[in-house]
């Protein structure tokens, strides 16, 4: 996929703010992977700011990027790189989500203490604004930005 934008001279593509969103996720399971050699960072133990990345993550992938499944009308042609890359960009962090909040325990499984399931007890209710409001924090400060580098 970066080869084929270079040739095309769309240096820009991977600011879009799907692009940006999995690349962030894919830093964070890097720095949670580093436990694996004992090398601990910030996103390693400390549970609020893990409990934090996985709500925004979470409202990432079910919100701007679960409707951009829709939005751009992405299907699995499997002759076409960019609608694979696409759908890979747009619907795999759903899929990822899904898998790490209702079945943290195979997990948790295959990778012991590595990532730690962020998951609230069964008495702590996750709100909706929990989820959504600071992934539409996020996404707005993104947004703002990027829409006065496009047309200004």
């Amino acid at each position: 996929m970066w080869k084929l934008r270079l040739e095309k001279k769309e240096y820009f593509y991977f600011a879009e703010f799907c692009w940006f969103v999995s690349h962030g996720f894919v830093i964070w399971g890097f720095f949670k992977c580093l436990k694996v050699w004992g090398i601990y960072t910030i996103v390693s133990d400390i549970p609020n700011v893990n409990r934090a990345i996985f709500l925004l993550y979470w409202g990432f992938a079910n919100g701007p990027l679960g409707f951009g499944v829709i939005m751009y009308h992405n299907a699995l042609i499997f002759h076409s790189l960019e609608h694979m890359a696409s759908l890979l960009i747009h619907f795999s962090p759903a899929m990822v989500v899904w898998t790490m909040r209702w079945k943290p325990d195979r997990i948790e499984e295959r990778w012991p203490g590595v990532f730690g399931m962020p998951i609230p007890p069964e008495d702590e209710a996750i709100t909706f604004l929990d989820v959504f409001l600071p992934a539409v924090l996020i996404y707005m400060a993104w947004l703002i930005p990027y829409l006065f580098w496009m047309f200004f």
